[in-house]
């Protein structure tokens, strides 16, 4: 399985072992003109007959990021939507509360003057 031997395999075609041969990654051009004589069970084994498309990988990488990206964010912002409504309802309780006191204190200063005016008389 010396890829530095194929020019000698390719001199010499009728001493070629195709089970050895067969797992060869520097042999893919002599396998892919003798198909006949390939070994595919080892064949199976050269890790040459793969061809790997790096820039799909890359592009599919990077949309894999990006919808993981997208899907944070978008959680981020249901979670910023949720503490903005409870921020919302809590202002809304205190202007409320707000409001009862000003209405207790409007009562009260009413009373004290009730009070003041019948021990004073005016």
């Amino acid at each position: 399985m010396n890829p530095a031997a194929i020019h000698l395999l390719e001199t010499n075609p009728n001493k070629i072992n195709w089970e050895y041969l067969s797992c060869n990654p520097a042999a893919i051009h002599l396998l892919e003109a003798n198909q006949d004589k390939i070994d595919w069970e080892w064949l199976s084994e050269n890790p040459a007959i793969f061809i790997l498309d790096y820039k799909k990988l890359h592009k599919e990488l990077i949309a894999n990021k990006l919808t993981k990206i997208e899907m944070q964010l978008d959680q981020s912002q249901r979670q910023n939507n949720q503490l903005h409504q409870a921020l919302v309802a809590k202002e809304q309780q205190l202007l409320d509360q707000d409001e009862l006191v000003k209405q207790l204190l409007t009562a009260l200063d009413m009373k004290n003057k009730s009070i003041f005016q019948s021990i004073f008389g005016m």
